[in-house]
């Protein structure tokens, strides 16, 4: 049984350095690009009615995309994970319905799966928090130095 939880809690350590790498990563980039336009002319997704109600240009929209895409990035390679993730996992729902107004339903549904994924990446992020106090909770009474702290 020892030995199956130990398989457990080093898959979903796994499963979650994969994930925090692949949604910090691709926040970052996509922002990034979103002031090089290597990927995509994003300026053309914006929503008309987006530019209706947001009195500036779609460039400067996107730019403002960009840096909360890269905002989210660095939350997710930071300390607070949780946090980014679900900054991610809602801004990119909030693009699809966006990307739903414009009549792009394609791309919104794959939006729709990165948005789940990061929901994914946050709700493992609580697993994993939970994982660690479990492995504290027996400790507590100790005295200092006979604490093992886990490798987090």
């Amino acid at each position: 049984m020892i030995i199956m939880v130990n398989f457990l809690k080093q898959d979903i350590e796994n499963l979650w350095g994969f994930l925090k790498a692949v949604y910090g990563t691709a926040a970052i980039v996509v922002g990034l690009d979103k002031f090089t336009f290597f990927l995509a002319d994003w300026t053309a997704y914006v929503s008309p009615l987006v530019l209706a109600i947001i009195p500036l240009s779609a460039q400067t929209i996107i730019g403002i995309v960009g840096v909360i895409e890269i905002a989210a990035g660095i939350i997710i390679f930071s300390y607070w994970t949780k946090l980014g993730a679900y900054i991610v996992s809602a801004w990119v729902a909030v693009v699809a319905l966006n990307l739903v107004m414009v009549g792009v339903y394609d791309i919104a549904i794959r939006d729709l799966l990165i948005a789940a994924g990061a929901f994914s990446l946050a709700k493992l992020t609580v697993i994993r928090e939970e994982s660690v106090k479990e492995f504290l909770r027996p400790m507590e009474g100790m005295r200092p130095a006979m604490r093992m702290k886990p490798i987090v």
